[in-house]
């Protein structure tokens, strides 16, 4: 007799049950309902979930009811699956709905993502709990696995969404809080990190870990182009006067952030040898542009001291900051001149901003990283700039559709120049 589905049913009955009646549960859905759920509240619902999970697993899940008092594989199968799937989904949509709120109050209108169920987790229960050969040996470390499962779910939430706002260039914090007795490995990882610099195994948990991990947006804006970051008091002191190139305290700055590969923020890469990008425009070609820009106001600057500093800082070739071109060596790449020459026409034609207004942002990306490899030949880009910027087009569009929810060819964010 296949006691599987009755099993299953049950376990399901009594979920529902302590679920319906959880008041913790109930007053952290009522709180993200109105859009003020926090990345503690996700963590602690996803947690609130688990342990739901864990109770009824155990109320129902006796040795003495197993065939032989063992878990069977073809058992556990039928059971695991469906219960680890809708604690996903609960806690998916939570997790994703305090992501939203979370950039939301930063003024970033993006929806948060949803994160795929880890199917390998999953199998990795059942083997767990049907290799023992008998169930009461791995009964306690089973259940708690529940719970590690379900937690397991918002921290990749939190992950995912820190990704794709950081390499979308707003910076993010990954912080990771103990909640009092804790072991000392838990201990040590405790704090608060920018995004990109945080220890590779902060999201990891022991079995009864209760630390939570989230992540914030600092609440600033960033230059368009250049990626310069600016408090919301200089964006208002800048509006109506010439912004000042890079300061030696932003060069500072700059050198702690995580820019070792220049093209998950969306900038080509800086390819340097001798002091020179290695692959450099023609002279007669760059001075002749260099001429007529200058003639429609752009003025274009070779980097020296501090300047060729913050672009070194940046890994970038060159950026485009309001009416000048900033490049690096005597002539910058075909790839990073002709992307900063689109966008400063951008700017001409569409405005200069500097904001946290990830769908312009965005978009001017798309329109720059779309021109540059139709027409890569004509402007003479090489593998790496060809490469770098379908890795720069693919990140903008995703992010383009996840602030707006639809696609850049089917909205008035056009940005052609």
């Amino acid at each position: 007799m296949d006691i599987a589905p009755e099993l299953l049913n049950r376990i399901q009955n009594s979920f529902r049950e302590g679920y319906t009646h959880n008041k913790k549960i109930a007053s952290i859905v009522s709180k993200v309902g109105a859009g003020n759920g926090t990345g503690v509240d996700s963590a602690a619902f996803a947690t609130e979930v688990g342990n739901e999970l864990k109770k009824a697993f155990s109320e129902n899940v006796q040795p003495d009811i197993l065939p032989d008092e063992r878990m069977y594989r073809n058992i556990a199968e039928k059971i695991f699956p469906p219960l680890l799937k809708k604690n996903h989904e609960l806690i998916n949509t939570v997790s994703k709905e305090v992501a939203k709120t979370t950039a939301q109050k930063e003024g970033l209108n993006l929806n948060g993502i949803d994160v795929p169920i880890d199917k390998n987790k999953i199998d990795g229960i059942v083997k767990h709990a049907s290799n023992a050969p008998k169930y009461e040996n791995v009964k306690k470390s089973t259940e708690n696995s529940l719970v590690n499962y379900s937690q397991a779910v918002n921290d990749e939430s939190v992950k995912k969404n820190a990704e794709f706002v950081g390499d979308g260039g707003v910076k993010a914090y990954i912080i990771r809080t103990t909640t009092g007795k804790c072991c000392e490995w838990c201990t040590n990882k405790a704090g608060k990190y920018e995004y990109g610099q945080e220890p590779k195994d902060i999201y990891r948990r022991h079995a009864n870990c209760d630390c939570v991990v989230e992540y914030v947006v600092d609440g600033k804006s960033q230059n368009v182009h250049s990626k310069q970051w600016a408090t919301e008091e200089e964006i208002e002191a800048r509006k109506n006067i010439e912004p000042p190139k890079p300061t030696k305290e932003d060069v500072e700055k700059l050198k702690n952030l995580n820019v070792e590969n220049g093209g998950k923020r969306g900038i080509i890469q800086l390819r340097l040898k001798n002091g020179e990008v290695t692959n450099p425009m023609p002279v007669d070609k760059y001075l002749k542009m260099k001429t007529n820009l200058e003639k429609i106001g752009v003025k274009v600057i070779q980097a020296q001291g501090d300047d060729l500093k913050y672009l070194e800082s940046l890994k970038a070739e060159a950026t485009y900051g309001h009416g000048y071109i900033l490049h690096v060596g005597k002539t910058p790449s075909p790839a990073a001149m002709f992307e900063e020459i689109i966008h400063s026409q951008q700017a001409k034609k569409y405005g200069e901003f500097l904001s946290s207004d990830l769908k312009e942002l965005a978009a001017r990306e798309i329109y720059a990283n779309r021109k540059l490899l139709k027409y890569s030949k004509a402007y003479g880009l090489d593998e790496s700039d060809i490469k770098d910027t379908e890795t720069n087009l693919s990140k903008w569009e995703q992010l383009f559709k996840r602030a707006t929810g639809g696609d850049y060819n089917e909205t008035e964010y056009y940005r052609g120049t």
